[in-house]
């Protein structure tokens, strides 16, 4: 998010109705400052390193209160000596309630939660993640009651490394839509919802986000936020960078009928574009919007 006068942000509840409210929590996981001698970002195609369902990074599920350390660096396209990483955290087939907390070194107990859930929803969360000095990334599963358990999926989207060159810089906006398929919202030439499939090389939709909301076409990749709206069928949408490239991996999970959204820190290709494909069971359709917040570029 880009920061106003004095190191602030605002924020607003919207609702249909004049009297509710709600409580907000923020946890801060990075920042940038105005300096090209630091930390860069580096994209790369999304990969699934962790996925307790098939043993892949990790074996076995997440039990309650048991934290566990998955090695990142040389999984995913992530070097040796990468600081960070972007990715979508996911769970699914929990038994309870609860919160997975991502920290840096191994803690039964943290300050902070990185993705909240109810039970029996699939459900993602777009991250910003620290790794240790070791290039390890560990999570604990916390619940109010012990013995519960989960599987967590961890996707990889770009990497932060210490380099004065061969990075990119991170440039923020005023958040801006660049895509909204709803009647009467199309934006970027995509108009109506988006349809379902089972095949992944099928119903693929091509997104050109250069010059749309202030990004140029030096941008190579993108931080925003992608939202889903009246879908029939319970799936997910991917984004990838190309029409024949087969997603291994998701960037937003949902059931049926719920407005959801997710934080999103994906590449683009060298045209300035996305692509994004609505996986289902087979059939379905599904509304999809995107904003974006800022772009990186060399």
């Amino acid at each position: 998010l880009p920061l106003g006068p004095g190191g602030k942000i605002s924020a607003v509840y919207k609702v249909r109705t004049s009297t509710p409210t709600t409580h907000l929590v923020f946890d801060v996981t990075g920042y940038f400052l105005a300096d090209t001698t630091q930390t860069l970002y580096n994209p790369v195609t999304p990969a699934r390193i962790l996925d307790t369902r098939i043993n892949l990074g990790l074996t076995g599920r997440f039990l309650t209160g048991v934290p566990r350390t998955l090695t990142v660096w040389g999984h995913g396209n992530v070097p040796v000596n990468a600081r960070a990483v972007t990715g979508n955290l996911a769970v699914t087939l929990q038994t309870a309630s609860g919160y997975v907390g991502l920290t840096p070194d191994p803690d039964p107990n943290p300050a902070t939660s990185t993705i909240n859930f109810p039970v029996g929803d699939n459900r993602a969360n777009g991250v910003t993640a620290r790794l240790n000095a070791t290039g390890q990334l560990s999570a604990v599963y916390k619940t109010k009651n012990g013995g519960q358990s989960t599987d967590l999926v961890f996707d990889v989207t770009g990497y932060y490394m210490d380099s004065a060159s061969g990075g990119l810089l991170f440039y923020p906006l005023n958040p801006g839509r660049i895509m909204d398929t709803r009647a009467g919202m199309v934006l970027s030439g995509l108009s109506g919802p988006f349809t379902g499939s089972k095949d992944d090389s099928l119903n693929n939709r091509t997104l050109d986000t250069a010059s749309h909301q202030g990004i140029p076409l030096t941008g190579l990749s993108i931080t925003g936020n992608l939202a889903v709206v009246s879908a029939t069928k319970a799936g997910y949408v991917a984004i990838k960078k190309t029409l024949g490239e087969v997603p291994e991996t998701s960037s937003i999970n949902f059931p049926v009928g719920d407005v959801r959204s997710n934080g999103v820190t994906v590449p683009l290709n060298t045209s300035g574009d996305l692509v994004l494909h609505y996986h289902t069971s087979g059939g379905g359709t599904v509304q999809v919007i995107l904003d974006i917040a800022g772009y990186f570029a060399p």
